[in-house]
């Protein structure tokens, strides 16, 4: 997570202008769309090294939500049989679900994920 926060071409500099965007209340843009012209999803699509912080951010993301997901809400999946997790990206939630109920079925629906990432 620590490498998609401080990217100093992309999420640091999208900042930059926060003051600004602030006092625009008339835009319909975010704040990164404003600073870059275009979404973070769509900037993993042209710009590598953001795309695999981002990926590196999402998997530990889910790695460490789903530890406390699980611990703490866990029932909530007892008694499933299936599971779909749409926008799934690499599958590391699901993993963590299927890991800690071995006899769900679970499929991963995404987009197709532009490079590898280390799960």
């Amino acid at each position: 997570m620590l490498l998609l926060f401080t990217s100093p071409s992309t999420t640091v500099s999208t900042f930059f202008d926060l003051e600004r965007w602030f006092r625009d209340p008339t835009s319909t843009k975010t704040v990164f769309e404003a600073a870059h012209g275009t979404s973070p999803w769509s900037l993993t699509q042209s710009d590598a090294s953001f795309n695999d912080a981002m990926n590196r951010a999402s998997v530990a993301d889910s790695r460490f939500t789903m530890d406390v997901v699980i611990k703490e809400a866990g029932g909530y999946f007892k008694g499933l049989k299936t599971l779909t997790d749409v926008g799934g990206g690499h599958g590391t939630a699901t993993a963590a679900i299927v890991a800690a109920f071995p006899d769900m079925q679970c499929t991963v629906m995404d987009l197709q994920q532009s490079g590898q990432c280390q799960n």
